[in-house]
């Protein structure tokens, strides 16, 4: 297992490294929420995914967190550099659909 990690990489930019899974996904999750709340000068994120090893469902459901936690803030979110393996499991979960993706 490889830690996860989550980081501001430039302002508006956050970028999770590693295994995003069951052990980990409440601390990433608040991590995340942390972060987004950190300054109140940026309303738009990206979520770099790129540095994701591994991610199980429980990872997917952290996304979800971090999207409905972004509406409720009024911030606009992107997911960009999705995996393909990432992106089948949310095309199987369906919510390829739901999760603001974009190519970066």
């Amino acid at each position: 297992m490889t830690d996860a990690t989550v980081e501001l990489t430039q302002p508006g930019v956050i970028k999770v490294s590693g295994c995003l899974e069951a052990a980990n996904a409440v601390v990433i999750e608040q991590q995340g929420r942390d972060l987004m709340t950190s300054t109140n000068t940026v309303t738009a994120w990206q979520i770099d995914l790129s540095g994701i090893v591994s991610c199980s469902s429980v990872g997917l459901s952290v996304l979800l967190c971090w999207l409905r936690f972004s509406r409720k803030c009024s911030y606009q979110l992107k997911f960009v550099n999705m995996s393909a393996d990432l992106f089948d499991l949310a095309r199987v979960s369906g919510l390829d659909s739901v999760l603001p993706l974009g190519i970066e």
